[in-house]
C-alpha cells in the first residue's frame, strides 16, 4: 500500500488543538528551571521544538521556537563545559578503577568537545596501570598470608615436637 505525499504529510491542526499544544508547550517552558540533567534538558528542548514547528503560525510560536533554538544551543556549550570541568576534576583525583570509570563515562557524555577524547585514552593507559598495580599488590597480599600459614603451621610442628631446631 503507497502513500500519497498528501498522506504523509502531517495533517493541519484546528484552533483549538494548536492552542492546546500552545499551552502544554507554555507549562514545559516554564518548569524547565527544574531540571538540572544535561541530557534531560536538552531532551526536553527537543520535544518543545518540535511540538513548536508544527504550529509556527499560531500567536508567538515563532518567536519562542527561535528563543529555545537558541536556549538548546548554549546550554548544550554551557553543559559541556561543566561536564567537562568536573571530569578534569576526577580526572586529577582519580586513584581507583571506579574514578577512572567515572572520568570515562563523563568523557563519553561530550565527545569531541576539546581533548575529552583524548582523556578517554588516558583513562584507558591510566586503568591498566591500575590493573596492574593491583594485581602486583594481589601477589604480594597472597605471599604475606602463604608465609604466615607457614610460621603457623612451623611452630604448631615444633610445639608437637615433631619439628627441632638444630
Amino acid at each position: 500500500m503507497e502513500q500519497t505525499a498528501q498522506e504523509s504529510q502531517p495533517k493541519a491542526l484546528s484552533e483549538e488543538a494548536k492552542e492546546r499544544r500552545y499551552v502544554k508547550v507554555k507549562k514545559i517552558l516554564d518548569s524547565m528551571g527544574c531540571i538540572e540533567q544535561y541530557e534531560l534538558r536538552i531532551h526536553v528542548y527537543q520535544v518543545v521544538l518540535r511540538r513548536l514547528s508544527r504550529i509556527l503560525d499560531y500567536k508567538d510560536c515563532k518567536e519562542r521556537y527561535n528563543e529555545c533554538k537558541a536556549q538548546l544551543e548554549q546550554y548544550r556549550e554551557d553543559g559541556k563545559e561543566e561536564i567537562y570541568q568536573n571530569m578534569l576534576k576526577k580526572k586529577e583525583a582519580a586513584v581507583t578503577v571506579d574514578d577512572i570509570h567515572f572520568v570515562v563515562k563523563e568523557a563519553e557524555r561530550i565527545v569531541g568537545y576539546k581533548d575529552a577524547d583524548e582523556i578517554v585514552i588516558w583513562a584507558k593507559n591510566a586503568k591498566a596501570e591500575i590493573y596492574k598495580k593491583e594485581k602486583i599488590h594481589g601477589i604480594i597480599r597472597f605471599g604475606i598470608f602463604i608465609g604466615i600459614i607457614a610460621v603457623v603451621l612451623l611452630y604448631c610442628l615444633y610445639r608437637k615436637g615433631i619439628l627441632t631446631l638444630f
